[in-house]
């Protein structure tokens, strides 16, 4: 018998090696990452293609409320239709004036605002306003792109 001859000993080969709890294990690790991935891409994909959603709604006001989280702020508009939109800056739309528009609405006034997005209730997302314009005695043109 030759010393390299293959027969006279044992080489572990890889699936030798390894349990089949241990491949297991790899498989569920390898399926939460990639299940982890695709959710990730899929929630990011959503929030980019609300920027083709752009659309004019017309409401009153209901009332307003300013959800402070530290430096953050979420500045969020209910209407009397039981509709809720949120005045966020919009780096894609060019709007970076959020605190302006909100101070600028007012409570009882009927606005006809340009809007983009969807309510999204598992990601607890809003319609966000871009401008807006008052209607029938409203204060003020409020936003970019102010309609006249």
């Amino acid at each position: 018998m030759s010393r390299y001859d293959r027969t006279s000993y044992y080489i572990p080969t890889p699936r030798r090696v390894r349990s089949p709890q241990h491949q297991w294990h790899m498989a569920g690790i390898t399926t939460t990452i990639a299940v982890l991935v695709l959710l990730v891409l899929g929630i990011a994909s959503c929030q980019h293609f609300e920027y083709g959603t752009e659309h004019l709604v017309t409401f009153t006001i209901a009332s307003k409320d300013d959800q402070a989280s530290g430096n953050n702020h979420q500045y969020l508009i209910f209407t009397r239709g039981g509709h809720t939109f949120k005045d966020a800056d919009a780096w894609f739309h060019g709007k970076l004036n959020s605190s302006d528009v909100w101070a600028g609405l007012h409570t009882g006034q009927r606005y006809t605002c340009d809007v983009y997005g969807w309510r999204n209730h598992v990601l607890s997302s809003y319609p966000d306003i871009i401008w807006c314009a008052g209607v029938a005695g409203a204060p003020l043109n409020v936003g970019i792109g102010q309609a006249q």
